[in-house]
């Protein structure tokens, strides 16, 4: 597996091809259908100061996996993360699944950033089990996240400054 820096354009590569549960649950906040839509709008918002990430891409560099986070602006000890895929995925779930959980909390101490949050729709059970197995806790039901008619569950975790 190859870990890069995010840029903007892998951003809207892999969520242009995002698995269709990913975009189900990641479409609904846009108010939108068109995959184009969507990934224009997450490629977008990682062009702020606060944003940052890391691209998985396979042994022959095609783009698999995106782990985004952009801290609040009023509060950058906080930080909210945000993973999406390709169909993909499945070949590389281990290795990925192993990078992100080695790397995720160190990401997070470097920049003094004490708490991550991520939220999920609330029936993508497989997104919760592998949210909670980097240590995110299940908080709060979020009914009719932002208006979409749907209910989410916010994750949240407590880093270790060191």
């Amino acid at each position: 597996m190859i870990l890069e820096p995010i840029t903007p354009n892998d951003v809207f590569d892999v969520a242009y091809r995002m698995r269709d549960q990913d975009f189900e649950e990641i479409r609904l906040p846009y108010r939108s259908e068109s995959r184009r839509k969507v990934a224009t709008i997450l490629m977008d918002n990682l062009t702020g100061y606060y944003a940052d990430g890391w691209t998985m891409c396979n042994d022959r560099g095609k783009r698999v996996a995106i782990c985004g986070w952009s801290r609040y602006p009023e509060k950058l000890t906080r930080a909210k993360v945000g993973f999406f895929a390709t169909d993909d995925f499945n070949r590389m779930r281990y290795t990925i699944t192993k990078t992100i959980r080695e790397n995720l909390d160190h990401w997070a101490q470097q920049r003094d950033v004490v708490q991550m949050d991520c939220q999920s729709l609330e029936d993508y059970d497989d997104a919760h089990k592998w949210i909670e197995f980097f240590g995110f806790k299940r908080g709060d039901v979020l009914p009719d996240w932002r208006d979409t008619g749907h209910n989410y569950i916010n994750f949240s975790k407590q880093i270790a400054i060191l």
